[in-house]
């Protein structure tokens, strides 16, 4: 990290001045070195931010000042304790005439420790600063191209719907002409669009699944980096407390009087304790910090991809209705075309039957003009014919009474299937409905807990046209007739 010292350099190299003596030796003014070496190892471990991968390729890139600020920083306490502090408590001791005893010598180390404990708190920081940036920029880039994944499979979508319509209303213009092809071909375009619509999803479920891959594995990377840390700083405050033991057994041996080396030992205790429940504290404060960070960023990851799920599910429910629209249209182009052929039929049967009737009134006039010829020879004749004519017209006009029932039977019957379709629709609804209420008692859940709204879906039922039921009606009546005629 950018030139850090390790913790094999003397102190010259952190900015003692020339000639300071290194851990366990003491000068000939009564100056023990004993902290130097601690100020050695915490420079190794604030400039060991290398080793915690801040920086690589999947995080957006190295920061190269990341490690200049961290020298930076440990610099400037350094200079601090050895500029400031350390001859205050110098000139502290030598007033107090205790300079190059034991309660100097622990005093400094104790400093020594706080000098370490600023230094790994600020590098900490700046490091987990450092960290949260490339994760908050790399979250950024997951989330734009789970975007542009939804907004490509919009697009292919809407596409495929359109389509889908081009192909309904050719089929459609093409009714009349080729039943069985367009029935075929649309088996086809169905079979290409169910295909096309699992490709897709199948896709997307491995696009999500390779990100969740992805994510767990940054976060167990970061799990395991921050273990090792905890280790690290474990072994280092073990090493440090172990050398102040070893200080405070030799200077304590050293005590002339019993009481005063209790009194002493008792203050250093205290100062110890107290300078360890404030390390403890620090590191539990970071380790709620860290916990809060990726509780945030976990959150937020939810967060998208709730917001990616509902965009998929708006699709896909936009697709079906405009399927079910050019469904719709089909069927009433069909219905159109069927209803005009019934009209078409309905005028042929009516201009045949003029016909027949003109036909037989110029044969009654012809069997008149006979009998008033021929009255007396043809008078039973005309009698016949009569008879004939009367039972020709009941005939007639039962005809027309058994055209009229079929026709109200027609209605009945149209209206018996409209019912069924009624019926059809509802269960066809409810079936729609059931999973898409499960799904909303879903999402409604779950936006209470993230505080989000809820969605509603509502359906419509079509009125049904008397006109179209009275056209079935006529159709109906006009094939019985013909039926009846043939």
């Amino acid at each position: 990290m950018g030139g850090a010292p390790t913790g094999a350099q003397t102190g010259a190299s952190l900015g003692f001045p020339t000639g300071a003596p290194t851990g366990g030796q003491i000068r000939a003014d009564g100056y023990n070195g004993g902290g130097t070496t601690a100020i050695g190892t915490t420079a190794t471990g604030t400039a060991g931010g290398a080793s915690l991968g801040f920086g690589a390729p999947g995080m957006g890139g190295a920061n190269p000042y990341l490690g200049l600020q961290a020298n930076a920083i440990a610099q400037n306490a350094t200079n601090n304790y050895l500029y400031n502090v350390a001859p205050q408590m110098r000139s502290g001791a030598i007033q107090a005439g205790g300079f190059g005893g034991s309660r100097q010598g622990i005093a400094e180390g104790l400093a020594q420790q706080g000098l370490n404990r600023d230094i790994a708190n600020a590098t900490a920081d700046l490091y987990g600063k450092a960290y949260e940036g490339d994760a908050n920029r790399s979250t950024s880039r997951d989330v734009a191209n789970i975007g542009a994944n939804a907004s490509m499979t919009n697009a292919n979508t809407a596409a495929d719907a359109s389509r889908y319509g081009a192909d309904q209303a050719s089929r459609a213009s093409m009714y009349g002409s080729d039943q069985s092809s367009r029935a075929s071909m649309y088996g086809s375009d169905q079979s290409r669009i169910a295909s096309m619509y699992g490709s897709d999803q199948s896709l997307a479920g491995t696009q999500y699944s390779a990100d969740t891959s992805r994510a767990n594995a940054l976060t167990a990377a970061s799990a395991s980096m921050y273990g090792s840390d905890q280790a690290l700083a474990g072994a280092r405050y073990g090493a440090d407390q172990s050398l102040a033991g070893t200080q405070y057994s030799a200077d304590t041996s050293r005590a002339n009087s019993l009481t005063a080396a209790d009194a002493s030992r008792y203050g250093s205790d205290q100062a110890l304790a107290g300078t360890q429940y404030s390390a403890d504290t620090s590191r539990a404060n970071a380790l709620t910090s860290a916990d809060a960070s990726r509780y945030s960023s976990d959150v937020g990851l939810l967060g998208t991809q709730y917001s990616a799920d509902t965009s998929r599910a708006n699709s896909l429910t936009s697709a079906d209705a405009s399927r079910y629209g050019s469904d719709q249209a089909l069927a009433g182009t069909q219905y159109s075309a069927d209803t005009s052929r019934a009209n078409a039929q309905t005028s042929a049967d009516a201009s045949m039957y003029a016909s027949d009737r003109s036909y037989d009134v110029g044969m009654s006039s012809n069997a008149n003009t006979a009998i008033a010829n021929e009255n007396n020879y043809n008078l039973g004749l005309g009698r016949l014919a009569n008879d004939y004519d009367a039972n020709s017209i009941n005939a007639n006009n039962s005809n027309v009474t058994n055209g009229l029932n079929a026709g109200r039977f027609g209605i009945e019957v149209y209206n018996a299937m409209q019912n069924g379709n009624t019926g059809a629709t509802t269960v066809g609804t409810d079936v729609q409905n059931t999973p898409i209420d499960y799904w909303t008692q879903f999402v409604n859940s779950v936006n209470g807990i993230g505080s989000g709204s809820g969605t509603t879906t509502g359906t419509q039922t079509a009125q049904t046209n008397p006109w179209l039921a009275a056209l079935g009606g006529a159709d109906l009546f006009g094939s019985l007739y013909n039926r009846t005629n043939s």
